[in-house]
């Protein structure tokens, strides 16, 4: 098989160490929620832009507000939630995740899922 790049390969653009900092603090937001919750605002703000753009399975939420509300509302609708980052790797555009979430939900009782995440670098 042939595959045809019709425009020049970007160059690898390593992360600066603040934009890989903010990429594991973002992480340790999730991995966070089975003890004590949510950062506050002004730690999400720190490793967040304004118009932060958070899509999952059942949401897609532009801006720190929406974002921050989301999370929140998982901590509030799931109990005993534990998530784990399973593997990572970093390219020059941002930081790819493979995570699993597992949790009890009301309705469904135990709930697992499997995902993967782009963080982008701004």
């Amino acid at each position: 098989m042939v595959f045809s790049i019709d425009r020049p390969i970007d160059p690898v653009i390593n992360p600066s160490p603040q934009q890989l900092d903010n990429c594991h603090a973002w992480i340790e937001v999730f991995t966070r929620l089975d003890t004590d919750g949510v950062a506050p605002s002004e730690h999400l703000e720190q490793i967040t832009v304004p118009d932060v753009h958070f899509r999952e399975p059942f949401n897609e939420i532009v801006g720190r507000p929406g974002q921050r509300e989301s999370v929140e509302q998982t901590r509030r609708q799931v109990s005993d939630v534990r998530f784990q980052v399973l593997d990572r790797a970093t390219s020059g555009q941002g930081l790819y995740l493979k995570w699993e979430i597992t949790g009890r939900l009301r309705v469904l009782g135990v709930w697992k899922v499997r995902g993967r995440s782009e963080l982008a670098f701004d």
